[in-house]
Order: structure tokens, then sequence, then C-alpha cells
């Protein structure tokens, strides 16, 4: 098991990471919400990269059809 010294280490990255992430989904939502699937799951993709997040396609595809399901 992980001691609280490693945990103090990795959740600050975790955080971060996620930060990032979300920067990216508000942006392409802020964007374009509402415009058509292929568009977005482009766009969104385009964003995680600029950000250094990898994902699932999977994950893509849930965002990218919220996203384009509208504001």
């Amino acid at each position: 098991m992980s001691d609280y010294g490693e945990y103090a280490e990795v959740v600050p990255r975790l955080r971060e990471k996620m930060a990032r992430f979300e920067k990216a989904i508000d942006r392409t939502r802020s964007t374009h919400a509402g415009d058509p699937i292929d568009v977005v799951r482009g766009v969104l993709a385009a964003e995680l990269a600029s950000e250094g997040i990898t994902t699932e396609a999977a994950i893509i595809e849930e965002l990218a059809g919220q996203i384009a399901s509208g504001p």
C-alpha cells in the first residue's frame, strides 16, 4: 500500500491534469456547442492534444456527443 508521501506527490499532478482536461472541454463547448458531432469530435481531440492530454476514443466520443447536443 502506498504511503501518504506518495499520495501527496500524486494528487497535485492529478488535479493539474484534470484542470487542463476541463479547460479543453470548456473551450470546445464555448465555441462548438450544438455543432455536428464530427466537427466537435475533431475540435475536442485537438484541444485535448494542445493540453497534452491523451484519452480513450470512447471518452472523446461521449464528450463530443454531449457538446454537440447543445448548450
